[in-house]
């Protein structure tokens, strides 16, 4: 009868040293979140570019009101009707290019992720 070392067959396997793969993924978790909140970012400069946009036309709209208050005789509602158009058209030709600009950012921000 073989006689079998208990107390080595009860003990348990030292376990791998898994330090350098947790550190490998705490640093890739890191980078990724960095990455993420880069493209996120993106998000903030949009929101201020419609924020400038937004104060520019209620601006413009203010302007509006102040000359259609002026009017006082047909001919000088007339006389106002250029000026106004004038002024609408500068900021409503920025929108298409304020739109443009941030779906143009945001679409490359976000590109890496769509691998």
């Amino acid at each position: 009868m073989v006689e079998t070392d208990q107390s080595t067959e009860d003990e348990m396997p030292v376990p791998p040293d898994l330090t350098s793969l947790f550190q490998k993924h705490t640093q890739q978790i890191a980078a990724a979140c960095q990455k993420a909140n880069e493209a996120f970012a993106v998000f903030k400069t949009r929101d201020q570019d419609v924020a400038t946009l937004t104060t520019s036309l209620n601006s413009e709209v203010n302007e509006v009101f102040m000359m259609a208050a002026a009017a006082k005789t047909p001919q000088l509602a007339v006389a106002t009707i250029p000026p106004v158009l004038a002024l609408a058209n500068t900021t409503f030709a920025e929108v298409p290019v304020t739109e443009q600009k941030a779906v143009s950012e945001i679409q490359q921000k976000f590109s890496p992720f769509a691998k």
